[in-house]
């Protein structure tokens, strides 16, 4: 038996058991799993279990199903211990083993329900930490928010007494995280607990109230008797010995840096002393070196230059003020020393003496928030604007840069995809097939387009088709040939179907001593191909425009003098302008008495001459 346990943004964990051969994950109702995250898409993923392994399949989201930090395409196999990433959800397999003995003193174990739709049971979570589930067989479905809900998720809490996998008994010797940082140097957390979250506020295992430090930072979890630190998401990131990770497993002697506080783990059994092994670090002014000092540097002078500025001001306006008794007379105190205590204070703290008192990660993560709320929107100049406001307050996050390029990306196709729709709408063949090939198959917009393009493309088809098998039964090879031709070159393979048509040339029962001579093929007409031609026509005559739409419906009938359509059109257009001798020619060319009756009625109630 394999369970899924899940874990959010906050580092709160979930486990289900995987029970199903069948799981959808997503935002909407109805999944079997349902996260709730914006940058999760309503049905997001699908988890197929089999007799020989476990496969995860994309469901063509936005954000894509990423395996240990790959992102995938289609279907995936995921193992035990595999890390899969679904918007701010990481998701890993552990098969299902035999629960220990309980420990009596083991803290109580908290229910966090999820909302898992279908015949699954309510999952059962240890509070920060993983979560079991009872072995028992599940109860009947129950929707979220129902009655039985509640009654199940007290039935699964109930039959969830084992400690969570993973307890550290307490003969065990745990490891430790040791601040390096100045100002907190010295300061030691022991990980007696499976999963420990550090973050900034009380709620967490380890509060580290340092601004540099997300709310829910990272986590340390031990696993398999090893540690391992995991990024929450956080801001700041995750460093060990320089270098950025997700997860990563510790090993003794790693330095770890949460933002601008720096750790030292100590390994279970590890012979560590703080002052010996280890000194006081500040890595805010080692990343940012005398920067802090120059700005302090910078706003003292800026204040006394303020300040003379003012004191000479106020001298002036007090010798016009002394007059008027009623006014009150500012009296200048001689100005303070230059040489002022924050300079002090800035050299013996570095730049956290002088740094704004504004919490710059709050302040980058709302820009981020707000862009990731436009891209839900489709607002690429929202979330572009947003994320170059999270770029100027931090010109290195990678977040803020890669919605950047994204907002930039769509923005271009989004035009591409106006002037697609626009071609849809004048069914105009060859801008449809060109359009759609300018989008990026990576753009969100490509899905969208795709039904249109595929149904245009269809009824092009067949009646280019048609026109085809009608020539090729008259014995006009030629024509198929100019048929194909005019099929846009994108969608080749319906040129290639139509110039597969069978046609067999048309030959002389007659013997005769002359060389057959045949005859030219007329020149293939320029300009639109003829099915644009009739629709700019008829839309120029709909609207009013009756000049524009009889030169269109000639240009058309130049290309298929036989159609009833270009002609009724041309009719329609030389009555309202009234032109009789065009009226009559093009309505020579309708076969059908009731039609040609109604035409010429139009043409008579218009007056035109040559009408009765």
């Amino acid at each position: 038996m394999y369970k899924l346990i899940i874990q959010d943004d906050e580092g709160k964990t979930t486990v289900v058991p995987l029970i199903r051969e069948e799981l959808t994950i997503g935002r909407q109702e109805g999944n079997t799993i349902r996260l709730t995250e914006r940058n999760v898409s309503r049905r997001h993923a699908k988890l197929l279990r089999g007799q020989e392994a476990i496969v995860i399949e994309d469901l063509d989201s936005y954000n894509g199903v990423r395996v240990n930090g790959s992102r995938i395409q289609g279907k995936a196999e995921i193992k035990e211990a595999d890390r899969v990433q679904i918007g701010d959800y990481l998701i890993e397999v552990k098969a299902e083993q035999p629960a220990p003995a309980v420990d009596a003193q083991a803290g109580a174990v908290e229910t966090v329900q999820m909302p898992v739709i279908g015949d699954a049971p309510v999952p059962v979570a240890a509070a920060g930490s993983e979560a079991v589930t009872a072995p028992n067989p599940a109860p009947p479905a129950a929707a979220v928010g129902s009655d039985n809900f509640a009654t199940a998720a007290a039935t699964a809490a109930t039959a969830a007494t084992a400690a969570p996998p993973g307890a550290t008994p307490h003969a065990e010797e745990s490891g430790r995280m040791v601040i390096l940082s100045t100002g907190m140097a010295g300061q030691e957390y022991e990980l007696d607990k499976p999963a420990m979250v550090i973050g900034r506020t009380d709620e967490n295992d380890i509060c580290v109230n340092h601004r540099s430090i997300s709310r829910h930072h990272a986590k340390v979890i031990r696993e398999n008797g090893t540690y391992s630190v995991v990024d929450l998401h956080s801001a700041n990131g995750v460093r060990v010995n320089g270098e950025e990770y997700g997860k990563v497993e510790l090993r003794p002697g790693d330095l770890v840096d949460l933002g601008h506080v720096r750790f030292r783990y100590v390994a279970p059994g590890e012979d560590f002393l703080f002052g010996r092994d280890a000194h006081a670090v500040d890595i805010a002014t080692e990343s940012k070196g005398g920067k802090g000092l120059w700005v302090a540097l910078l706003l003292i002078v800026a204040g006394v230059i303020a300040f003379l500025a003012l004191s000479g001001g106020d001298e002036k306006k007090g010798s016009k003020k002394a007059d008027n008794p009623t006014e009150p007379i500012n009296v200048v105190q001689d100005p303070p020393p230059v040489v002022d205590p924050i300079v002090e204070k800035a050299i013996d703290a570095g730049v956290e003496a002088v740094d704004p008192l504004e919490d710059n990660n709050a302040k980058y993560a709302g820009h981020i928030e707000a862009a990731l709320a436009a891209r839900d929107d489709n607002k690429w100049n929202v979330m572009l604007a947003e994320a170059n406001k999270a770029l100027r307050v931090d010109s290195t996050g990678t977040k803020a840069a890669e919605l950047a390029q994204q907002a930039k990306f769509e923005s271009a196709n989004q035009r591409v995809f106006d002037a697609f729709q626009s071609a849809v709408g004048g069914r105009k063949w060859a801008q449809v097939a060109a359009h759609f090939a300018k989008i990026d198959s990576a753009s969100v917009y490509k899905v969208q387009a795709q039904p249109d393009h595929d149904r245009l493309k269809a009824e092009y088809g067949k009646f280019q088709l048609e026109d085809a098998k009608k020539a090729a039964s008259r014995k006009k090879c030629s024509e198929v040939s100019r048929i194909a031709s005019r099929v846009p070159s994108q969608w080749s393979d319906m040129a290639k179907k139509i110039s597969d048509v069978p046609c067999t040339r048309a030959s002389s029962s007659h013997t005769n001593t002359k060389p057959e001579i045949t005859p030219p093929e007329p020149p293939e007409p320029d300009g639109p191909p003829f099915e644009e031609l009739l629709s700019q026509a008829k839309s120029a005559v709909k609207g009013g425009n009756y000049g524009k739409g009889l030169a269109l419906c000639g240009q058309a009938l130049d290309q298929k003098p036989n159609n009833e359509e270009a002609a009724m059109t041309c009719v329609i257009a030389a009555c309202n302008l009234k032109r009789g001798a065009a009226a009559k020619r093009y309505l020579r060319r309708i076969r059908g008495a009731s039609r040609k009756a109604s035409l010429r009625q139009i043409c008579v109630a218009r007056e035109v001459p040559g009408f009765e």
